[in-house]
């Protein structure tokens, strides 16, 4: 899936510059005093920046190429991308470090000491920086992804989305309602609308359903709407009603 070929291009280019980071300032004591283990690390880390990139263009490439109107400009999925790839980096540096300290139990190659924990080498900012790498960081992803890379085509038959998890469909005869309503995300708050994240359309058939997230401009916004009026069949027009001014 488009998501996983993602999320792996930005944990293989955060590894690598994690381990560049942490191999080429001499200034950076690793405790172990072998040569070949500093340039293994420029290597390894070399190797998962360079393939990390490589993949990461990859998926742009192979986004664009699917069919439909995009919903989102490249530019916004550059801009995810960039916040998860600095972000990575970072969580990945402390997560190495972490691996480091602990299981290996060797002094932090970064200066992070324990405070007031002195049974632990474990910082608190090692502990949430692994959580963030193995957790967080690829539900960010995925949802930016799912913001970013989604694209609608339509036709006289069905109408399709291809989204983060694949192509959805929702044919014209199995087409119930289209409807607008506010997407809230579960992890911020529990009411009001500070959870609210976007305005969606649902398209609901009988056995599939459709959301478009809300495009990135007004431009993008007519030409879908364009299209699902050209190719909405006669008697179901009314069910496009109200979306141009509350989407």
């Amino acid at each position: 899936m488009l998501w996983v070929r993602r999320i792996t291009a930005i944990i293989l280019f955060s590894l690598g510059c994690a381990l560049l980071f942490l191999s080429f300032p001499d200034s950076i004591n690793w405790s172990v005093e072998t040569p070949w283990l500093r340039m293994v690390a420029r290597g390894v880390g070399s190797a998962f920046l360079l393939g990390g990139l490589f993949l990461l263009f990859a998926v742009y490439r192979e986004a664009a190429a699917r069919p439909g109107i995009p919903v989102s400009s490249v530019w916004l999925a550059v801009f995810c991308d960039t916040i998860c790839l600095l972000g990575g980096a970072f969580f990945a540096t402390i997560t190495i470090d972490t691996l480091w300290v602990g299981p290996l139990g060797m002094p932090t190659m970064i200066g992070l000491e324990p405070e007031y924990l002195y049974t632990t080498p474990i910082t608190g900012l090692h502990f949430v920086s692994v959580l963030a790498f193995l957790f967080v960081l690829p539900i960010l992803s995925l949802w930016f992804t799912s913001l970013s890379a989604q694209r609608i085509a339509v036709d006289e038959e069905q109408v399709r989305s291809f989204g983060v998890l694949g192509v959805t469909t929702v044919k014209w005869q199995e087409l119930k309602t289209i409807s607008l309503r506010d997407q809230h995300s579960p992890l911020l708050g529990a009411t009001g609308d500070f959870r609210r994240v976007q305005k969606v359309v649902d398209l609901e058939g009988e056995g599939s359903c459709i959301t478009i997230n809300r495009p990135s401009s007004n431009t993008r916004k007519m030409m879908i709407l364009g299209a699902l009026r050209e190719h909405i069949p006669g008697g179901m027009e009314h069910l496009l009603e109200g979306l141009d001014e509350g989407w």
